[in-house]
């Protein structure tokens, strides 16, 4: 089954910066030169494609990811929901708050989320980040986060 995707631009990127790029998908686009871009472009490429075209767009010094369309389409938790959520995998007497860089720097298909549990801190050395998906609600583990950062963005 192939996955398909849009591309997401977390920051203000001006039109000249994407009209660098070389790809068919980003020139049917309607790009204003002097108007500035942020958030989904629109697409619906396959994920390989998609992949192909962030890591062209980044070597163009534009920030950006490769998501599924879900995450563009469907209905995301707000942040009140991911945080009743994310309260059933932390235990009873822990407490949990949105970090202050996750509200800052939006991405479409998690939260990052800091808690006193201890099962999340790293020897006692910090940690305490639990990423929450905006979907579903699920904790992402370490293997769905390489997965998802390799696998659709290429970045190792």
């Amino acid at each position: 089954m192939n996955k398909y995707c849009d591309i997401f631009l977390p920051d203000q990127i001006k039109g000249a910066l994407l009209l660098l790029s070389m790809s068919p998908d980003i020139k049917k686009l309607r790009i204003n030169k002097d108007a500035e871009y942020s958030g989904f472009l629109g697409l619906r490429l396959p994920r390989l494609q998609g992949v192909a075209l962030v890591v062209e767009l980044r070597r163009s010094g534009v920030s950006s990811f490769n998501v599924p369309v879900e995450y563009r389409d469907g209905k995301l938790l707000t942040e009140e929901e991911i945080l009743k959520k994310a309260q059933s995998y932390i235990s009873q007497e822990s407490s949990i708050w949105v970090l202050e860089r996750a509200k800052a720097t939006f991405h479409p298909m998690v939260i990052d989320l800091m808690t006193d549990d201890e099962k999340y801190h790293l020897g006692g050395e910090g940690g305490g980040v639990l990423v929450i998906d905006r979907l579903n609600g699920h904790a992402w583990t370490e293997n769905e986060m390489v997965n998802y950062l390799y696998g659709y963005n290429n970045i190792l």
